[in-house]
């Protein structure tokens, strides 16, 4: 089922959230509420030596603090808290699969996260008080939306892609979803009813991970007025990067690749064999890498993934609670 907010105009698209904290300390252990889970543990540090302008590595004690009900997590070392990570649509719904519908849900989902953070942090403030003051700058924003569509049409659309922000080769996940593995820039679209309900629906959800010098490039590292200054630039930014994909269509079949791809994206056999197997047969190796390599150009072009059409106006679809 697919719950349909035609409210063009207001809308979140903020997933995953990463932040660095300002100088603040761990509360008590024996203060920290129920539903927390502490670990400690080694972890491999890195410190600046300015005196020698160089990094230093060693080892240190670690602490990974999770709140099992939203899944938000703040790290650090077992002293000072230095990050936290939550999914702010969990933690503003209490559910996986829906998204922040306006900007004020977005705002409230900051507050609910600065709330909860002081069940394990603490900081002595001097001043009047200012929201959100404990953040410092964003490490990792995923931005996301879903579209109404089946993921074997995007895998069959996109699954021969590249995207010029990520080098390494496109990974394809069982016929559940597509993977763009980036360093800066990680994609992921996939049939987001089948991660929460098991079952395969019709609600494909894209996101898009950045760290690093991506925040730095669409100037996304800030915590501050602009960084929730509303929806428009988030969804320019989102849209950018997802029409960098091939999104053109074939309106009609021009020549025999464009055939045979749609006929392979399609399924269609003679007897035993795919329409591919039956052109091939007894031709040169260098016709057939040919016509492989024109067939991979027209694949997403006769799969149905418009996805000029499909940003052009965003419409919000959620999962219903089944």
């Amino acid at each position: 089922m697919i719950c349909l907010v035609m409210n063009p105009r207001v809308a979140g698209m903020i997933d995953t959230i990463r932040l660095r904290l300002v100088p603040c300390s761990w509360v008590a252990l024996s203060d920290v509420p129920d539903g927390w889970d502490i670990v400690d543990g080694e972890r491999c540090s890195r410190r600046h030596n300015k005196n020698l302008k160089r990094f230093e590595f060693g080892v240190d004690t670690g602490r990974l603090v999770n709140h099992r009900e939203s899944g938000l997590r703040v790290g650090g070392s077992s002293i000072v808290p230095q990050w936290v990570e939550v999914s702010l649509p969990r933690l503003y719904h209490g559910r996986n699969g829906q998204l922040l519908e306006n900007d004020s849900q977005v705002y409230g989902s900051l507050v609910l996260l600065e709330a909860k953070l002081k069940d394990v942090v603490c900081r002595s403030s001097s001043g009047d008080y200012r929201p959100f003051q404990i953040f410092d700058k964003v490490t990792r924003l995923d931005l996301c939306w879903q579209f109404p569509g089946t993921i074997q049409t995007w895998i069959q659309a996109f699954r021969y892609n590249k995207h010029p922000n990520v080098r390494r080769p496109t990974v394809t996940h069982d016929g559940s979803g597509l993977v763009f593995p980036g360093v800066g820039m990680h994609i992921r679209i996939y049939d987001k009813r089948k991660e929460v309900y098991r079952r395969p629906g019709e609600v494909v959800r894209v996101e898009c991970q950045m760290r690093g010098s991506k925040l730095k490039e669409f100037g996304l590292t800030s915590f501050d007025e602009s960084f929730l200054g509303g929806f428009s630039r988030l969804w320019s930014i989102f849209k950018d990067i997802v029409l960098k994909f091939n999104p053109d269509t074939l309106t009609e079949i021009r020549r025999i690749a464009d055939l045979l791809a749609l006929l392979e994206a399609q399924g269609v056999k003679i007897g035993t064999q795919t329409a591919f197997e039956v052109w091939s047969a007894g031709k040169h190796r260098s016709t057939v890498c040919r016509m492989q390599a024109m067939m991979k150009e027209s694949l997403p072009k006769l799969c149905g993934v418009d996805l000029w059409a499909l940003t052009a106006v965003p419409v919000v679809f959620n999962l219903a609670i089944e």
